[in-house]
Parts: C-alpha cells; sequence; structure tokens
C-alpha cells in the first residue's frame, strides 16, 4: 500500500499545433484537422490566417494560465489545435459554403476551425476575442456537461463571450 514511484507531470509550455483546411467546406470529423502546417514555432512562410491562429491562441493560453492558473483548454497542458481557411454551410443544406464563421470542434479533435472572413468580417483568427471565445467553448466542453442548446446553450455563448473579452481586454 506505499507508493514505490511518481512521476511529476508539469507543463510549462504552450503546446500549439496549426493546420490548413485550403477553403474545404467542413461538414464532418473527417474534414478536420487538414494539412499540418506548424507547431509551437511559426513557419516563417506561414501565411496571415495562419500566424494569428498561432499567436492568438498563445494569448488566450497565457491569458488562462496567470489570471486562472489553468494549463489550456482541459487543465493539464492539452494541445492547441487550430485548423484556417475552413469554410462552413449555412443553416441550411441548399446554402453554399462560406468562410465567415469560426467554431470549436469536441473530441475527437478538441479545436479550433476558423474561416477566412468575408463580407462581415476579416480573418476570424486574427481578432483575439473570437480566438479567445473559441477556446473558451473549449474550456466549458471540457469542464462541464452543458448540452448545447436552450438555456444551457446560452449559458455556453455567454461564457465564451465574456472569457473572450476577457482574454482581449487582458492582453491590451
Amino acid at each position: 500500500g506505499s507508493i514505490i514511484h511518481s512521476v511529476t507531470r508539469m507543463y510549462n509550455a504552450i503546446d500549439r499545433h496549426i493546420y490548413d483546411l485550403k477553403s474545404k467546406c467542413v461538414q464532418s470529423d473527417n474534414d478536420i484537422p487538414g494539412t499540418y502546417r506548424f507547431g509551437n514555432t511559426a513557419d516563417s512562410n506561414a501565411d496571415e490566417h495562419e500566424l494569428a491562429a498561432h499567436e492568438n491562441s498563445g494569448h488566450t493560453y497565457w491569458f488562462y494560465k496567470h489570471l486562472l492558473n489553468r494549463d489550456s483548454l482541459d487543465g493539464k497542458g492539452g494541445k492547441l489545435n487550430s485548423s484556417v481557411h475552413g469554410t462552413f454551410q449555412g443553416r441550411d443544406r441548399w446554402s453554399a459554403c462560406h468562410g465567415e464563421n469560426a467554431f470549436f470542434m469536441g473530441a475527437p479533435h478538441n479545436q479550433m476551425v476558423y474561416g477566412d472572413g468575408g463580407n462581415n468580417f476579416k480573418n476570424p483568427a486574427g481578432s483575439l476575442d473570437i480566438v479567445g471565445h473559441e477556446l473558451t467553448h473549449g474550456v466549458v466542453y471540457t469542464e462541464s456537461n452543458l448540452e448545447y442548446k436552450d438555456e444551457p446553450g446560452a449559458l455556453n455563448e455567454s461564457l465564451a463571450d465574456i472569457f473572450g473579452a476577457g482574454a482581449s481586454a487582458w492582453v491590451a
């Protein structure tokens, strides 16, 4: 009944990975993550969307780490995976795919997906409050069993809005 060996698990670095969906219309889990672009060190050939997803996921990570002592989405140093250049179908199956959206996709991927923007806004990954919002969906996903509909869905969105704005204000 005594401990004979233990391994301390200490996490002190962000583990980020960026993927490119190449404007693929995301319709199922099989469409994710896309083509691997780079990890913790940004690629010198990265475009503005890739760099923004990398940088803003890092800012959000440090917001959670310094303000709330939370190590990544799962609180255990989990990877921050982001796919950029995604397109998304509208609310009905007849709508064309567009890039004006971003979302967090739960298990098995546990990652953020960003479009390129469009008429209403440009480069969602370039907006820290959007990245913080999507990463907060990941925190809520790992910490609660809020079903994403009705009042629990509204709570999920509210938390994501609050902490997304918090990350943006913390960096400013």
